[in-house]
Formats: structure tokens, C-alpha cells, sequence
């Protein structure tokens, strides 16, 4: 063999030393300590709650859509949302319940069904029973809305968007499974996740009750003798029975765990919306004591003064009129899933 050979062959043993050497262990080096690798149900279930629900009472889904389209609050100086001129950034926002919270609920319930917790029939109840919550939501503010085949990835590209009657219907069915399921006898998430009632099994029960009343409320002019049963099932089983029974999600005074939209300092009001006049006008007329709650008073005169909605006038600026109550923009305001005042409106 010539040393001009030996050379080639020493050159190539060289290089691929070289080459094993420099990636020796990238895949430990590219792997972020920090971050879990896999999650069980009771890691995922506070996300779960905690993303839907600042998801709901965000300041675009809460905010620039419900509280404007209600008429509770006008916007300020800038009113093209008041005029029902929605930005696809507002209107986008509650569609990531599918990406986020809706998703994650499929994800656990995958998990549990690979590696079971101790509590999995429980957690796969709690975890549908909010999955019902959004998707009721969805197809209340939209109508139709993929539904049987959404939360496929890319099994699904060309989803269907199914009637609302439809979705309405297999809610139902889901809130009657859900409920067989539930079972105190045995335990459901581990640790403290699950905040929003500690894994009281007799609450998740009244809730979805009271899910499956709210839906028979819904449909009482559409199907009347569908609603009237639904009512009757409800209430037989279970509804809530005083505020102690709310579901809703529990909001701390720490930055980052407030509530979505707050007057974080305690001080003044985001100046992005005042009370409408449709508002405190009826709240006046009627003598109804949540007014101080609803609204405060003006700077200027020291009373409840609602601004016109959508009308384009801010002649007398921010301390015309009256900015939401410190209450409502409070950073421990906790986020509703259903209250007992529905409950009892309802009945």
C-alpha cells in the first residue's frame, strides 16, 4: 500500500471519529431540563381549567364581544367594536379553546387510557363534563361548529361543522354518561390540580345537572316537550342548590394567576370601556341594589352616569361617565363556569 493511500485511509478514520464525536450526546444537549417530558392527568387537569377559562374571560372573548354585544359596556373613545365591526383577532380568541383546553381533555383522557391513574373513570368524567361546558359555548356563539371529528390532528383536515341540534343532542348524552360515571367510592385526581372542586365528586355532579338544565333552557322554544324532560331529569338528580355549588374557577391575588382582565394595582380603571346608559338607566329605574357593584360613579359628578353604546360620542371624556366596579375588575374575580343565580333564574 503507498503512503499516499495510507493517508486517505487515516484522513477517513479521522473524519468519522470526528463526526460520532461531535454528536455524541447532542440528543441529552438538546433536551430542556426544565420541562417534563410526559404528564399524567392530575398534572393536566390545571391547565386544563385554568386555559379555558382565561380563555372565557379574556379580555376579546369577555370583553370586546360579550359585555359589548349585551350592552353592558360601550367602548370609549375608539367604538368600531361597538358598532358590531369585530376584528378577526377578537373573533379568533374563542376558537383556541380547540387548540388548548378541548385538545388537552382528549389528550388525558388518551393518557388514562394507556397508563390509568387510580382515579381514571372519575378524571375522564370531570374531563368530559368541561369538554361539554366549551363545546356548548362554541355552538352557542357560532352555530355550526366541527364537533364528531374535530381533536383529530391531521387525521382530520376537512372537518365537518355539524347543526347546533345535533352537537345539542350528543351533549346530552355525554352529561347522563358522565354523571353514571362519577363515583364516590373510589378516588379521582392526585394532588391538588383540580381546583375548582377539589375533586368533590357530588359537586361535579350537580354541575353537570345544572349543564344539562342550562341546555333545556336553551332549547325551550325550539323543542318545548325535550326541554320540559330535560328540566325534570335535571332537577330530579340534582342541580345546584346554593352558591356553595358554583363552579368556578379560583383566580389569585399573584401576577400571573390574576384574573385575565384587572385592575392589577388596585387603582384606576382600564380606561378601554365605561357602563352604558342601557345599563345603569335600568339598574336606576328598577331600584336594583347591584348597582355600586355593576359601575362607579362618574368623576366629574359623583353619580352613575352610563354612556350612550355606539354613538359615537366622548365629548366629555373619561370622567363623564361611569367606569365598571372595582368588583368586576377585581384580580381575584373568580372565572364562572355556572353560577347558582342561573340556576335559580332557570327554575
Amino acid at each position: 500500500m503507498s503512503i499516499h493511500k495510507s493517508y486517505k485511509y487515516i484522513l477517513v478514520a479521522l473524519a468519522i471519529f470526528a463526526a460520532q464525536a461531535c454528536t455524541k450526546g447532542f440528543e441529552d444537549m438538546n433536551k430542556d431540563p426544565t420541562k417534563a417530558t410526559s404528564n399524567t392527568p392530575s398534572q393536566m387537569i390545571l391547565g386544563i381549567e385554568r386555559t379555558a377559562s382565561d380563555i372565557v374571560y379574556d379580555n376579546t372573548v369577555n370583553g370586546t364581544i360579550g359585555m359589548l354585544y349585551a350592552q353592558y359596556y360601550a367602548q370609549t373613545q375608539k367604538e368600531n367594536q361597538s358598532l358590531y365591526q369585530l376584528d378577526e383577532g377578537s373573533n379568533n380568541r374563542l376558537w383556541a379553546l380547540y387548540s388548548g383546553p378541548l385538545s388537552n381533555v382528549k389528550n388525558l383522557i388518551d393518557i388514562n387510557s394507556v397508563t390509568p391513574e387510580p382515579g381514571a373513570k372519575n378524571e375522564n368524567a370531570i374531563a368530559n363534563i368541561l369538554s361539554v361546558w366549551m363545546f356548548q359555548i362554541l355552538t352557542d356563539a357560532y352555530g355550526n361548529v366541527p364537533y364528531s371529528d374535530a381533536l383529530q390532528g391531521n387525521k382530520t383536515l376537512a372537518v365537518t361543522y355539524q347543526d347546533s341540534k345535533v352537537i345539542y343532542d350528543s351533549l346530552i348524552d355525554r352529561i347522563d354518561k358522565q354523571i353514571a360515571a362519577l363515583d364516590t367510592s373510589v378516588p379521582a385526581f392526585e394532588g391538588n390540580g383540580e381546583v375548582i372542586y377539589n375533586n368533590d365528586l357530588l359537586k361535579w355532579k350537580k354541575l353537570a345537572n345544572s349543564l344539562k338544565l342550562r341546555i333545556g333552557t336553551r332549547i325551550a322554544l325550539a323543542d318545548p316537550a325535550k326541554a320540559k324532560q330535560l328540566i325534570s331529569e335535571a332537577v330530579q338528580s340534582g342541580v345546584f342548590e346554593s352558591s356553595d355549588d358554583e363552579a368556578k374557577f379560583p383566580y389569585l391575588s399573584t401576577i400571573g394567576s390574576q384574573y385575565p382582565f384587572n385592575d392589577s394595582s388596585g387603582g384606576t380603571p382600564h380606561n378601554d370601556y365605561q357602563v352604558t346608559a342601557t345599563l345603569i338607566n335600568m339598574l336606576q329605574q328598577t331600584g336594583d341594589p347591584r348597582l355600586p357593584v355593576y359601575a362607579r360613579p362618574a368623576a366629574a359628578t359623583k353619580t352613575y352616569v352610563g354612556k350612550a353604546y355606539g354613538a359615537n360620542d366622548f365629548g366629555g371624556g373619561y370622567d363623564a361617565y361611569s367606569f365598571p366596579g372595582a368588583k368586576v375588575y377585581s384580580p381575584t374575580l373568580p372565572g364562572y363556569i355556572m353560577s347558582y343565580a342561573e340556576v335559580a333564574f332557570d327554575l
